[in-house]
């Protein structure tokens, strides 16, 4: 619940509402793109702040936190049509989107682990995809309805803000350090001033970002490119409800693959299917978007 609300809806929520957007505000291409940056620019810092050793309070602290921080920017993103303040708004979201998908992914999988249920981990990710399908429904089903783009955005936050709630009901506070990393000891310390990356971390970070590089203009824009198509403008809303559908159950089938041929080649596989579908969405036709958006 904690990744459908924060990421499949406070990330990628800006995808099936954008081609509303792009004629009601205007929105032009750049402009969107613009807004989609600073919302991956706003997650990188998010990523970075929440990896720090130095954060104070608890993991349930700082997730509630994070996702309440996302409802409110995904809500406040319906009462303007400023560029500038969707910029900072959609950084917000970023950085709240990072905060929760690490400590939720933190308290979660430590409580899996210690229930002896480590392999549902594949369950929780699976969030992404079920908030990526579930919006596509309700967007889809609301625009249909006449609701104009700021509701769009009105709804997406009231159903944050439900998923939010459930989290907390579901993910009780317990005793736990003031901080939400483990004291290190003389030991530690010393090996973690020691260690220092690869030059193997560096090409997996350079293959990660190369992999970013090649997925969310598609994934920002792959409605828009549906809309603007006459013979595919009705289906808008279903390449982004055939994505989460199939985004929802793949963490389950990678993990399969990566133990078949391991996680490099599973990685490796994986960039090249994205790269396959990438092509395919802007290749034409119904049954070449609904393959890569697969």
């Amino acid at each position: 619940m904690a990744l459908a609300a924060a990421m499949g809806i406070g990330r990628f929520v800006y995808t099936p509402i954008l081609p509303f957007m792009s004629v009601a505000v205007p929105l032009p291409p750049f402009e969107a793109g613009l807004v989609a940056s600073a919302n991956f620019l706003g997650y990188l810092v998010g990523a970075l702040g929440a990896a720090g050793r130095r954060l104070p309070g608890s993991q349930r602290s700082w997730f509630l936190g994070a996702l309440a921080m996302s409802a409110l920017t995904t809500g406040a993103m319906g009462l303007t049509d400023n560029l500038t303040l969707f910029l900072l708004l959609r950084f917000l979201g970023g950085v709240a989107s990072a905060f929760t998908l690490v400590f939720a992914s933190a308290l979660v999988l430590e409580r899996l682990t210690a229930a002896g249920h480590g392999s549902l981990s594949a369950l929780h990710f699976s969030g992404v995809g079920c908030g990526i399908a579930g919006s596509a429904l309700f967007v889809g089903t609301m625009a249909h309805s006449g609701w104009t783009w700021p509701s769009l955005w009105f709804a997406s936050a009231a159903a944050t803000t439900l998923l939010l709630l459930a989290a907390a009901l579901l993910v009780p506070a317990k005793r736990e350090q003031a901080s939400p990393y483990p004291p290190q000891d003389a030991g530690e310390r010393s090996i973690s001033h020691q260690t220092r990356p690869s030059s193997r971390l560096y090409r997996l970070i350079a293959a990660y970002g190369l992999f970013g590089f090649g997925y969310v203009i598609t994934a920002t824009f792959i409605s828009l490119i549906a809309k603007d198509q006459p013979d595919l403008s009705a289906y808008a809303e279903r390449v982004w409800l055939v994505v989460g559908l199939t985004a929802a159950p793949s963490i389950f089938v990678w993990n399969k693959i990566a133990s078949r041929i391991g996680p490099a080649g599973a990685f490796s596989l994986a960039c090249l299917l994205e790269a396959i579908g990438v092509v395919l969405s802007v290749t034409g036709g119904l049954g070449a978007m609904m393959a890569g958006a697969v």
